[in-house]
């Protein structure tokens, strides 16, 4: 199935409480669930300027539960819910007031997490243009319904195309001795290599 090459998950609220760009649509995004696993998810996730609390709330019906943590306060608790699209994993979370899910494309490795945040003018343009169906909602791109070539296509352009996105890490804190202990053994064994 090849490595998923995008994002952390319930982060993508995050951005809905930082104000960073998001896209909505009418239905969660993708229809094969993803499982959770607690050992790839669970944990306190801090990007630059935010710490997210996630943890499995549902493993097998892949929910997880999170909590965003800014200015010193903590908001939540919020449902993510994971799908599997053609091998990425996109994470939906209903928007309390607009009545539609937020998403994102999103991954964890090893105690790495990966978030896209979405081009909302990109998504704009398509729906304006009747690429793709759906509506602006305040300043928020909804999609509605895709078809399950819209979709597919459409979550690998957010999983790749710079042109859809721009990727957003963060690290496991619960990893970071980890992380540390691995960077000083790959030094360690490094072997100098003249420059060219």
């Amino acid at each position: 199935m090849g490595r998923i090459l995008t994002v952390l998950t319930g982060v993508a609220l995050c951005f809905v409480l930082t104000g960073c760009p998001m896209v909505g649509s009418k239905e969660i995004m993708g229809d094969k669930t993803a499982k959770a696993s607690a050992v790839k998810w669970n944990g306190n996730w801090v990007s630059s300027d935010s710490i997210i609390q996630v943890r499995v709330k549902d493993k097998d019906k892949g929910v997880l539960e999170i909590y965003f943590i800014q200015r010193k306060k903590k908001q939540g608790p919020y449902k993510v819910y994971l799908r599997d699209v053609d091998g990425h994993i996109v994470a939906s979370l209903k928007d309390r007031e607009g009545g539609y899910y937020l998403w994102s494309v999103v991954d964890t490795h090893d105690d790495f997490g990966y978030l896209m945040l979405l081009n909302m003018k990109k998504f704009k343009e398509l729906i304006e243009a009747g690429e793709l169906p759906g509506k602006i909602v305040k300043t928020v791109p909804v999609l509605d319904k895709l078809s399950d070539k819209q979709r597919s296509d459409i979550i690998s352009k957010a999983a790749n195309d710079f042109e859809y996105r721009q990727g957003v890490t963060f690290v496991r804190l619960e990893g970071l001795d980890r992380i540390r202990k691995n960077a000083e053994k790959i030094i360690k064994e490094a072997k100098a290599v003249p420059a060219k």
